[in-house]
């Protein structure tokens, strides 16, 4: 994830890093910064945040994000990347879930056209 410098930083100095290091080296991928120095409203407005996300990952079909997740974490390069998202994947759309899922969009985008 991080250069072998960095990596070595870490280590050998054992020192914290801040959030705005970690979201650039890549170890989250979005902060919260707070519009109050009080750490309740901070707090509210973070645990706003993450419940806005999981809201947001909770209207997905569930079975094709643990398919797509599953893609991510196992590839170690991009060929087997796009291997393993084809074989992931196309169980993926044999899967009761999916089909569900195309229903109820193409029910959406028919109803919107109205």
């Amino acid at each position: 994830m991080v250069g072998r410098s960095v990596a070595l930083d870490w280590i050998l100095t054992g020192r914290s890093i801040t959030a705005k290091e970690a979201h650039h080296y890549g170890f989250v991928n979005r902060f919260i910064s707070s519009s109050s120095s009080s750490k309740n409203t901070a707090h509210v407005e973070t645990l706003q945040a993450a419940k806005d996300l999981a809201m947001i990952i909770a209207e997905h079909p569930q079975r094709t994000m643990s398919c797509d997740r599953r893609s991510v974490l196992r590839a170690s390069d991009d060929e087997e990347a796009m291997m393993t998202e084809f074989d992931i994947g196309l169980n993926a759309f044999l899967d009761d879930d999916f089909k569900t899922s195309i229903t109820t969009f193409l029910s959406k985008s028919s109803n919107s056209k109205l």
